[in-house]
C-alpha cells in the first residue's frame, strides 16, 4: 500500500500536492476525482465538507489514516511529516509558512471572487488587486531563485495559484522575475511529471 492516498483533479491548485509528492519521491496513490461530478462530489463530502479536491489520506502505519483537505493544509502537513521542502531554520520556516498563508488569503481569495461573478466592475477591481500582489511577488523574487532560499512548499503553493494569470487579465510578460521563477519551476523534472499526469 502507498504511504499517501490523494484525491485530485486537473484544476487550479488541486495539483499542488502532486508536485510535492513527486519532488519528495513519496509513495502515493492518485485517485482522479472530478468534483463537478455529482457522484464524485457526494463521495468527496465524506472526506471534505465542501466535496472538493484535493484530499489527502495518510496511510502510513501509526498515522490513523489522517485525512486533510485543501492544498495549503496538505502541503504544510506533508512538509512537517516528511521534513522535505520546508526549511528547518526557524526564521526561514516561518517565512515559508507566511507566504503560503498570504497567497491563500489574497491571491487565491481574489481569484475565487473573480471566478464567482460576472460583474465587470468587481472583476476589474479583483484584477487591480491581483496586479498589486504580482508586483509584490515580482519585487520579492528580484535576485532570488525561489521564494525561500531553496525550492519549498511556498513555491509550490504560489506557483499553482498564479500560473494562469491571463485568466484574470494579467500579462505575465510584465513581471520579469515571476516569469523567470515560473520557468525554473516548469523546468523541474517533478513539475513535468506532475503536469503530465492524465486525469481522463
Amino acid at each position: 500500500m502507498a504511504d499517501f492516498e490523494l484525491y485530485a483533479w486537473a484544476k487550479g491548485n488541486a495539483l499542488a500536492p502532486i508536485l510535492f509528492l513527486e519532488e519528495a519521491k513519496s509513495s502515493y496513490h492518485l485517485i482522479p476525482s472530478n468534483p463537478n461530478s455529482r457522484l464524485v462530489a457526494k463521495e468527496l463530502k465524506k472526506l471534505n465538507p465542501w466535496g472538493d479536491v484535493p484530499v489527502l489520506i495518510d496511510r502510513r502505519p501509526g498515522k490513523n489514516n489522517v485525512s486533510l483537505f485543501g492544498s495549503a493544509a496538505i502541503l504544510c502537513y506533508l512538509g512537517f511529516e516528511t521534513k522535505k521542502l520546508i526549511p528547518e531554520t526557524p526564521a526561514l520556516h516561518a517565512s515559508t509558512l507566511q507566504w503560503i498563508f498570504w497567497q491563500e488569503r489574497t491571491i487565491h481569495a481574489l481569484s475565487i471572487f473573480y471566478d464567482s461573478t460576472q460583474d465587470v466592475k468587481i472583476r476589474a477591481k479583483c484584477t487591480q488587486n491581483l496586479k498589486q500582489s504580482f508586483k509584490k511577488i515580482d519585487s520579492w523574487l528580484k535576485n532570488r531563485a525561489y521564494i525561500s532560499e531553496e525550492f519549498s512548499i511556498a513555491d509550490i503553493a504560489l506557483f499553482f495559484t498564479i500560473r494562469n494569470p491571463e485568466n484574470y487579465g494579467i500579462l505575465i510578460s510584465e513581471y520579469k522575475n515571476i516569469r523567470n521563477w515560473m520557468s525554473r519551476i516548469n523546468n523541474r523534472t517533478a513539475t513535468k511529471r506532475a503536469l503530465g499526469i492524465s486525469f481522463y
